[in-house]
């Protein structure tokens, strides 16, 4: 019997730079460790996207690229991240969702330290060194909400107490 999940979330991706200072497989495995050993199938293995680019001062760059579209699997990775990411991170995500939500594109951008990835560890990140998490979500209504009360029930948003106004 197939098990039907019901949840907001549509796809999932993980974006991050490697600079020439950088290990290439290094920066794949920091992205890959944010994918936890129960969603994927034993035979599935994961398309790294690569893109070799240019930066500023003509120093080569390439862009590391994973993409998930199966809802469930992008579910169990949010909660694996809820259950992951330390209190103060999360009250840090909630108090800049607003803000961090596209409701025409209907994505969810933040981003996470690299360094802690490769460690093995969910910790909000800011500046160049991160991976950019990108979370569509479906909704057929202009109406936010649902998606915001999935992130409150899998633990990742925490909401303002009454009278306090989010960013």
């Amino acid at each position: 019997m197939v098990q039907v999940v019901k949840t907001t979330f549509h796809s999932l991706e993980f974006i991050a730079f490697c600079y020439a200072t950088e290990s290439e497989e290094k920066v794949a495995n920091a992205i890959l460790s944010l994918i936890p050993d129960n969603v994927l199938d034993p035979e599935e293995e994961l398309v790294l996207e690569r893109e070799r680019l240019t930066g500023q001062y003509n120093e080569p760059l390439e862009k590391i690229k994973v993409k998930l579209t199966d809802p469930k699997k992008v579910l169990k990775i949010m909660k694996h991240f809820a259950q992951s990411m330390k209190e103060l991170d999360k009250k840090r995500f909630s108090r800049k969702l607003n803000s961090s939500i596209d409701q025409v594109s209907r994505k969810l951008h933040f981003r996470l330290d690299k360094d802690a990835s490769a460690k093995g560890m969910v910790r909000l990140g800011e500046g160049s060194n991160v991976i950019k998490v990108v979370l569509k979500f479906k909704l057929y209504t202009k109406h936010i909400e649902p998606f915001i009360e999935e992130l409150q029930q899998i633990g990742l948003y925490i909401p303002p107490p009454t009278g306090v106004k989010q960013q």
